[in-house]
């Protein structure tokens, strides 16, 4: 039987989705950009987390990630909330 694939990895998008993610996962935040949508679905500006690895898995390039609220709380929590605001991470 060949390895299963979760449905999500057939869409191609230029962000990190839960598909992506298959094991625990250490990234480390570059920085955070307010930037438009790259699907060019919406005219939507979202705030956008970039990282430090470039690989998510060996030949397997790491997308950035859109920050929705849950998101966006968890890095509050963490205290890094005031370098988001200047693009300092």
């Amino acid at each position: 039987m060949k390895d299963k694939t979760h449905y999500r990895k057939a869409f191609d998008s230029p962000y990190l989705s839960s598909a992506d993610i298959v094991e625990p996962t250490l990234l480390t935040l570059s920085h955070v950009v307010l930037e438009s949508d790259k699907t060019r679905k919406t005219q939507d500006r979202f705030n956008t987390a970039y990282f430090k690895e470039k690989q998510i898995r060996p030949n397997e390039k790491l997308k950035p990630m859109i920050l929705n609220a849950t998101n966006s709380k968890v890095i509050k929590k963490y205290q890094v909330h005031h370098l988001l605001r200047t693009g300092r991470i």
